[in-house]
Order: C-alpha cells, then structure tokens, then sequence
C-alpha cells in the first residue's frame, strides 16, 4: 500500500489527514498508525494516551485485532506477507530488534491493562464520560443505553392524549395543534395519531442531532395587527384620492373592515410592488414613502409572526411529551443512543478539562478518528476541546474517510468538516495524504468506476440533470468531492461488468425473470457465498429473498436471518394459532399448505390447493373438520393427540 510518512519526518504537533476510497485499506492505515506512535523510540508515546475512534463496534472490534496481530507477528518475526514487515520498519523508521522487544512489552502491557487499549466506538466513548460525570447531569453512574426511544415516544404521546380528557389545559393545547397541524399538513387521514407520533419523534431527533433545543416563538399577531390597521388608516387618509390606483383604493376600503390574515389576502397583489400604486407622473411624498415602506415591513413580521406559532404548538406537544419521558427514564435508569452527543455537550458546562481527564483518570494526547466524513457538527464540538488541548501539548490528530462515502447526513453528518478542520489551528502543521490503491476489487471493475465517476462524467452528468436544481456551483461543489476518486486496481485484467436498466414498474414478474436466469448462469461459474445483490430498502431485500427461496436458493439477508421472517418459523407459528383457535381457517389453510406439513404428509401442493379452493366462498365451514373428514389418517397421526 501507498506508506504513511514516517513518523521521524513528523513534527508534534501536527494534523495527518488520510483520504482514503472504497478497498483502499483504511483499517490498516489506522492500524499502523496506531502501533507508529507505540513504537517509536523518540516520542515514547504511552498507549493510555492514544485514542482511537470508530463509527462501529465491527470497525472497533477488526482494528484492535488487527493491532494485537500485528504485535503478535512483529514478536514472533513471523509476517504473512513481506509487505508487512517492510511497512512497519518504513513507518516506525526503528531497529528491528527494539520494536521486537517493544512489541513484546506492550503484547503485555494489553493483558495486563486492557482498559488502557483504548479503541472504541464514539457512543462507547461519550458513554464511558458521560458516566463519569453522571451525578452533575442528573444520571446514575450505571445507567444504560438503549436504542428504542420509539415505544417510549408513542407510550408519552398516548399518555398525553389520556391526560388531555381530564386535563383542561392539555386538551386546549391539543385541540389547537391539531388545528394547525391538519392545515400544515393538509392530511385527509382519519386517524393521524401514527403520523403525529413520526412528526414529533422527527423533531425529537433533529433536536438531539443539533445538541439544541427549540425556541417557542413569542406570538406578536394581535399587537403587528393593530399597528397594520393604523398604517392602511394613515395611508388611506394622506393618499391623494384623484391619483391613485382604483383597484388599490378598493383593497384599502375592503382591507380597513379585514381581521387577520384576510387584510394580507386584500392587500397582496399590490404589496409587491416596490412603490405605492399611483398614477404615473405622480410624485410621492417622503412621508407616505415611509409609511408604505413600514406597512410592506410589518405585513413581513405578521407573517413571519403567523407562520413561526403556528409551529409553536407541535414544540409544546413534545415538551409535554418529552417530560413524561424523561421520568421513563429515570425509572429504568436509561439513556438514548441518540441522545449521548447533546448529553456530552452539557458536560464542558460543569467541567474544566483538567476535571474531565481527572474523572477519566488518563489524558488523551494522540486522536485518531475513523470515517471523518461521516461526522457531526455536534460531536466534533464535543471532541474539539480535548483535541485542541492534546494539539497545544503537542499530541496529535490523525482522521481518515473518503468524502464519497459520506452517508449519514440524514443523522448529522457533515461532510464540509473533512476540509474546514485543516484551517481550524492554523499554528498546526497539517499533513495530507492519499491512498488510491484498491486492494478489494479486480482491474475491471476498478477501471470502470473510475469511467463512470471521473470529473468529466459527472459534470456532464449532473448538468444535463440536475442543473436547474444546483447550479454551476453545485456541480463544482461535487466534482470537488469526487476529485480525488480515480484508483489503481490489481494488475491483472480480471472482473466483468454489464449493466442492463430494466424498467419493473408495469411488471415486476420481468424483473423476477431476470435476475432468476442470471443467476443460474453466474452458479456455473461461481459459488452462492460469492454472489452479493445490493437493493435500495428492508422492502426490496424481503421481496428478492421470497424469490430466491421460492426457487430453493440459499438466501443471507436481514430478513432470512431474522428468526421471525423464516418461512418455516411462520409455519410452526400458523400451526400455533390452530391449535390456540381451531376456528382459524387461515392459519390451517397455512400451515397444511407449507413446506413442513407436504414433506411429512407426503400430498403434493396441487392436491392441498385444490382441496381448499372448494371453500373459498364458504364463510361458516371450518376447514379442519373438513380436512378431518377427507384425510382421516393424516388427522389421526399429526393433528388428533393436539
């Protein structure tokens, strides 16, 4: 792979950015980068004062392995690849025979200090602070984090809606929301509770994404109002009558006898203009100039006024929410996943840096952060004053992540960070560097995304699309993101792509066809284990593993490895629900038409389905009596002892 600089040509303190694409060795990147600062003989780095950073426990988990193997291999002087060796010496730029003994020591050091190898997930992190300083935010020291704060959400929102029939001031807030929220929204929907639940479960996640909370907007409608009315009134009175706009005197008369919002709908046509709307020739006053220039502006906050309350219900219903779940919580002594960032944000409001290392007990001096891209604007000023304290110690900060890649805007994310961190400490000394080479995927293929994704293609691309949307500046912005995507595959011309668009919304059967017959062809050729089919949703994954199932394929996904989605699991649970109510035609017809019950009955499935077509419009028979009565050994040897 393309080398890390050495760590002697490093000078502390500094910034190593690492941009890094798909394939390219990332892990092994930080990996090394992790054991430079071990085993360098100059800095002396101790491994309590390192921490790295992941997104994932699995990215946790294959980087400290990774590091102990490569300890293991650099003791024992047994590599798997040449290549290794030959990295570790280029990076440490040390006598083999010390970072051997180092290697040795530190193997030790891990067993005996495991709490001190400190490569963890971000959440995992936040937590373990969080913990330390839980008295002043009000948590116990052993709380726990759970990733469902969607049945606690919608047990505070029915709570509400219990307490609104007793609780006059919570039913008027409710009835006024729904007010506003069936106008917003404009929903046709008889039952909105399940879509207010998702509105307001939107806004408690953008609220701890933020790490802020929201402002009620102070209602000044009735106050902008009158001071509207004294300015039509004035400008009616000091307007000269012969030379104004007809059709703007009318609106005046209609809009002096308005309440509301009806004197903007009389006045709006003529609002938009810049000048009063008077005969041409005519030469305005400087004091009526003033007044229709204080009426357009106060028409502005009127609206403005309306339109931020009548958003101020949907933030009260949340708080009242919100409050329930808060004492949820306390009770079971539980904390959010997605509220550990704006919870760690509270804590530089009670502690100095000096008392957060000390609850710690360590101070980080070196940070390496894995997926950059992929960072908030929230976590990063959390991590900001531990890093800005590390850097003027002279420690250092080591990210790496690929731009491209950046997925996670819809949690935070913020891709404008990777560049913005460069000119953050400007007295800091920042390193670049690229690894361009994939070491995943064969020539072809590589060889192909870099065709489709070079600068040329996507700017033609994106402005024969998309450029009414974004722009020239938009399509730089991207092309900038993109700029360094161009990689170096395996030597060796091997891989195959086709591409083929197939259009399945007139009829899905074609599409079922098609990936069907391709992947017989591809069976010939290669193992199921070394086939992947990448899908946009849980939706599409379900639907293509029914497919592949029905046609007896071997299917690994989400849905499959999900217990409650296996069809055989569905079956047993079918034969369940008959034996619980034996009235339930659905659940028999189910289970005796399955795969379980055909195997062991040995009834073909043309037999089953023609047996139960004959009830198909027979509401008050029960199926298994019927079933009893024509398959009477079957009964007696697998239904009858039940």
């Amino acid at each position: 792979m393309e080398k890390l600089k050495d760590i002697h040509s490093l000078k502390f303190p500094h910034i190593y950015v690492l941009s890094a694409s798909a394939g390219s060795g990332k892990t092994y990147a930080l990996s090394l980068r992790y054991l430079q600062l071990l085993l360098s003989s100059q800095h002396k780095i101790n491994m309590k004062e390192i921490l790295a950073i992941t997104y994932t426990n699995k990215a946790s988990l294959e980087m400290k392995t990774r590091i102990i193997n490569w300890l293991k291999k650099i003791s024992l002087d047994k590599f798997d690849y040449p290549y290794e060796r030959k990295d570790i010496l280029q990076v440490t730029k040390e006598n083999f025979s010390f970072i051997r003994k180092r290697s040795y020591v530190l193997l030790e050091e891990i067993l005996k200090n495991y709490n001190f190898f400190q490569v963890r997930t971000i959440d995992s992190f936040i937590h373990s602070l969080l913990s330390c300083c839980g008295y002043e935010l009000n948590l116990s020291p052993y709380f726990k984090t759970t990733k469902d704060y969607f049945s606690y959400l919608e047990y505070a929102l029915n709570e509400l809606l219990r307490k609104s029939q007793r609780d006059k001031r919570v039913f008027k807030l409710f009835k006024d929301f729904i007010n506003y929220y069936l106008m917003i929204e404009d929903t046709k929907e008889w039952f909105p509770k399940r879509s207010i639940l998702y509105y307001l479960i939107g806004l408690w996640e953008h609220k701890n994404r933020r790490g802020k909370n929201f402002l009620l907007y102070e209602r000044k409608e009735r106050e902008i109002f009158f001071r509207i009315k004294k300015l039509i009134e004035d400008l009616k009175n000091n307007l000269p009558f012969q030379n104004v706009n007809k059709r703007f005197w009318s609106a005046l008369e209609r809009a002096q006898n308005k309440d509301g919002f009806s004197i903007i709908k009389e006045l709006k046509n003529h609002l938009v203009k810049e000048k009063i709307p008077l005969h041409k020739g005519t030469v305005v006053l400087k004091d009526l100039d003033s007044l229709w220039k204080k009426l357009k502006e106060e028409v502005k906050n009127f609206c403005e006024s309306l339109s931020f309350g009548r958003f101020r219900f949907y933030i009260e219903v949340l708080e009242e929410m919100i409050s329930d779940v808060e004492e949820m919580k306390k009770k079971k002594n539980i904390l959010f996943l997605e509220e550990l960032n704006r919870k760690m944000k509270e804590i530089f409001s009670f502690f100095s840096l000096p008392q957060i290392y000390y609850r710690l007990a360590t101070k980080f001096s070196h940070y390496l952060i894995d997926e950059f891209q992929d960072t908030s604007l929230l976590q990063w000023n959390n991590l900001y004053p531990l890093i800005e304290e590390a850097l003027s110690s002279g420690g250092s900060l080591f990210y790496v992540g690929d731009k491209k890649q950046a997925i996670y805007r819809f949690r935070g994310g913020d891709l404008s960070l990777f560049e913005e961190i460069k000119e953050t400490f400007p007295s800091v000394e920042v390193v670049e560097g690229t690894l361009s080479e994939n070491f995943r995927s064969k020539k072809t293929i590589v060889d192909f995304n870099n065709n489709i994704f070079s600068s040329q293609n996507i700017g033609d691309f994106l402005r024969k699309n998309f450029f009414s949307q974004i722009g020239e500046e938009g399509i730089e912005y991207i092309k900038d993101v993109f700029k360094e995507s161009k990689q170096t595959g395996m030597t060796k011309e091997e891989g195959y792509i086709r591409a083929e668009v197939v259009k399945i919304e007139d009829d899905e059967e074609i599409m079922k066809e098609k990936l069907i017959s391709l992947l017989n062809e591809l069976k010939e050729r290669f193992s199921l284990s070394d086939i992947a089919i990448l899908l946009r949703d849980n939706k599409s994954i379900g639907k293509i593993s029914s497919w592949l199932i029905e046609k007896e394929s071997s299917v690994e996904s989400e849905t499959t490895l999900n217990i409650r989605e296996n069809p055989l699991i569905k079956e047993i649970i079918n034969l369940l629900k008959f034996f619980y109510s034996p009235i339930d035609n659905l659940s028999f017809a189910s289970f005796i038409k399955g795969n379980i019950f055909l195997k062991v009955s040995k009834l073909k499935e043309e037999e089953i389905h023609n047996f139960l077509y004959q009830f198909r419009k027979s509401s008050f028979i029960y199926i298994y009596r019927q079933f009893q009565k024509e398959y009477p050994h079957l009964w007696e040897n697998y239904f009858e002892e039940f």
